[in-house]
């Protein structure tokens, strides 16, 4: 069964409800005004934003009042609601239009700033209706003694006030604004605001005036010159009204000069020219010209655009300056000497020349010099800027002043100094180098500079970058590489540079290792930790003393030629890429293989070979010839007297002593052809060559042999 609430329990909960509703909705409300309120503050600010951009872009350089309708119509404000025609942005705390309110953009130094008002009208005064709205003068005034010094306001045109050579009292009025918060006179980013109901009405000369107890005054004051604009500034209920005017002030004594005319005659006036300067003041008025320097007198002369002409006789002239507002100066500004008369002859100029060694080009100038009537002859010049010099001679030359006057200038030599060339350097060694460029003791590095003009006075030498240390000489041990720089500056600040790369290798390679066996080497190891091995070299001997490395027999082989059974010595050196060599060292020894006989004379099998210690032979036809051969045929010639009778043997080739020929045999000479003809008679015990006599009579003689061959080991 359900129970439900009683009657009690419903109103009690009814209350609760209302109590708390009467405890949250003020401080929801109070919430919400304050979300309102800063959301109007930061609109505010975005517009004043906009506004500078505005001004930034249209150049703004006074004081300018205008609408946030304009900022929306020129595109700088963004629209709350574009569709609507006057409420295009709303105040978000009373939902109202804010295009009427006014925004006052002030200008300082170049900066922009600016203030939005709140207003409901649209119709901006112009800038010349605010400024008929306040009045302003100024009056000349001492502020040590507080007295106005005249009772007429210094005159104001197009907002400026003219010159004052005295401090100024601004008395400012306003028929329409009768009664602001405060007016401010505002210069330069000083803000000088002043409250209160005191105001001055009519000025009075030598009134004395507490200027501190009225709203409506204010004292500009200058040391010497002062030019500003001052904004005066009237606060108001709702929006603000001002008026800008320029102030002028001047206490600064002017100064001048004069040109006369250079042209000299014999006798009458001068015109010259008066010249005031004044500066960013109130300008020049005129001039005082007197003959007394003491008291500028009344010849007074008005200025046109700060200058005056006047035509004054010889004598010795005295000139005041005036400015615009009576600043005098206190002496005469400058004294004018008109003298038509020079007798003296012109001055020889000369160039004072340069003792001091440049090498930026370098002009001499030489001429004349006439402090009356002036040069008429133009001066001379020449510039050195190419090469080296010393001093230069300046040739005879005449000059004239300006009214004839001549003078002949002797030639004169003057200093020069200018040297525009470098200075050289080099880097050497005279060190012994191997063939491969390596520097094999240690390297005498030297450096030799030269100047052809001003003279070396700094040189440097080093592995860096530049430095004059004067070092020109080093030594150079063991390195795989190293570059020299060398640096040299002359007196005129010339410089130069050299550079010079060298390899250094002084020390021995090592070696170690290896053995010499029969005909062959197991090879050596060698290091060198600088240039790096070339070469291992081997020699053998038959002796145990150790070879130099200049030794002849050395090889880079290893393998040699060995006479069997015969004891041979090995020794190793090693070559670095410099040409260093390791100490000789010793291999060991080898006893080489037994020898075997090598066949000799004659053999009897053709074609057999026969080695022995890598030596080859073979059984090769040596000779072949005829035995026992005999002549056949004749028949021969017969008779004494020594001729051949019977047969002949033919043999070697010879005769043989003691043979006799009448009846016996004897040799003949081989037995080629077969053939014998028109050869040779018998006549004693040798061969006469007849060419008309024939051995044989009547027929022919064939030899008939018996060959045979010799055969030996070759």
């Amino acid at each position: 069964m359900k129970k439900g609430f009683t009657i009690v329990e419903v109103i009690t909960v009814i209350g609760i409800i209302a109590l708390i509703i009467t405890l949250a909705v003020p401080a929801y409300f109070g919430v919400v005004e304050q979300i309102k309120k800063n959301n109007y503050d930061n609109k505010i600010k975005l517009i004043e934003a906009d506004a500078l951009e505005w001004a930034e872009d249209n150049n703004i350089t006074d004081k300018t009042v205008i609408t946030i309708a304009k900022l929306i119509d020129d595109g700088y404000v963004e629209m709350d609601d574009e569709e609507s025609t006057d409420k295009r942005v709303i105040n978000p705390i009373n939902n109202e239009s804010m295009e009427c309110y006014h925004v006052i953009i002030s200008v300082d130094g170049g900066n922009y700033t600016s203030e939005v008002v709140e207003s409901d009208d649209c119709e901006l005064l112009n800038i010349e209706e605010y400024e008929q709205n306040i009045l302003i003068e100024a009056y000349p005034f001492d502020k040590d003694s507080g007295k106005v010094l005249s009772s007429t306001p210094i005159r104001l045109l197009n907002n400026r006030f003219d010159w004052t050579k005295y401090d100024v009292l601004l008395v400012t009025n306003s028929d329409v604004y009768d009664n602001p918060k405060s007016i401010s006179f505002n210069s330069g980013g000083n803000n000088n605001k002043k409250v209160g109901e005191n105001y001055v009405g009519n000025i009075k000369v030598d009134e004395v005036i507490d200027v501190d107890n009225y709203k409506n005054l204010f004292v500009v004051s200058a040391n010497v010159l002062l030019s500003a604009k001052y904004e005066v500034l009237y606060e108001l209920e709702l929006e603000s009204a001002f008026r800008n005017v320029y102030v002028n002030i001047d206490k600064e004594n002017p100064s001048g000069n004069f040109n006369i005319d250079n042209k000299w005659s014999s006798g009458g006036t001068k015109e010259v020219e008066l010249i005031g300067y004044d500066g960013v003041g109130s300008g020049v008025k005129g001039f005082y010209v007197s003959k007394d320097n003491k008291d500028k007198g009344d010849n007074f002369i008005n200025a046109k655009d700060d200058k005056a002409s006047i035509s004054l006789e010889e004598d010795l002239y005295y000139v005041w300056v005036v400015d615009n507002v009576g600043n005098l100066s206190d002496s005469p500004t400058f004294e004018i000497n008109v003298n038509n008369s020079d007798n003296n002859p012109p001055e020889c100029v000369y160039p004072a020349g340069n003792n001091t060694w440049t090498n930026e080009p370098v002009t001499i100038t030489w001429g004349c010099r006439d402090s009356e009537s002036g040069c008429v002859t133009n001066n001379q010049s020449k510039t050195f800027n190419t090469g080296t010099i010393t001093s230069y001679t300046i040739p005879q030359f005449t000059i004239k002043d300006g009214v004839g006057n001549t003078t002949v200038c002797e030639a004169k030599t003057i200093s020069i100094k200018f040297d525009a060339i470098n200075p050289t350097c080099s880097i050497t060694s005279n060190s012994r180098k191997s063939s491969s460029g390596w520097y094999i003791e240690n390297a005498n590095v030297v450096m030799t500079t030269s100047d052809v003009g001003s003279g070396v006075i700094n040189k440097g030498l080093t592995t860096g970058l530049l430095q004059y240390n004067g070092i020109t000489s080093v030594v150079q041990r063991d390195t795989k590489f190293t570059t020299y720089n060398g640096y040299v500056k002359d007196a005129a600040g010339n410089t130069n540079t050299c550079s010079f790369s060298l390899k250094v290798d002084t020390t021995a390679p090592t070696i170690s290792g290896g053995q010499i066996y029969d005909g062959y080497f197991t090879p050596s190891t060698a290091t060198d930790v600088t240039s790096g091995i070339d070469k291992i070299y081997y020699y053998y001997s038959k002796n145990n003393t150790k070879p130099t490395v200049n030794s002849s027999g050395w090889s880079a082989s290893t393998t040699y030629s060995a006479t069997c059974e015969t004891t041979y010595y090995g020794f190793a050196v090693a070559k670095d890429k410099a040409g260093n060599y390791s100490n000789v060292i010793s291999l060991g020894s080898v006893r080489t293989k037994a020898c075997c006989t090598v066949k000799t004379g004659r053999c009897y099998s053709p074609g057999a070979v026969d080695t022995c210690n890598g030596v080859t032979k073979y059984c090769r036809l040596e000779s072949r010839g005829c035995d026992n051969g005999r002549w056949e045929g004749g028949p021969f010639p017969g008779g004494s007297g020594g001729y051949v009778i019977g047969s002949a043997r033919c043999g070697d080739g010879g005769f043989t002593n003691g043979d006799r020929f009448r009846y016996g045999n004897y040799n003949c000479p081989g037995c080629s052809s077969g053939y014998i003809s028109n050869y040779v008679e018998v006549s004693g015990n040798w061969l006469n060559n007849f060419a008309s006599r024939s051995l044989v009579s009547g027929g022919s003689a064939t030899c008939r042999c018996n060959s045979w061959e010799n055969y030996s080991w070759q």
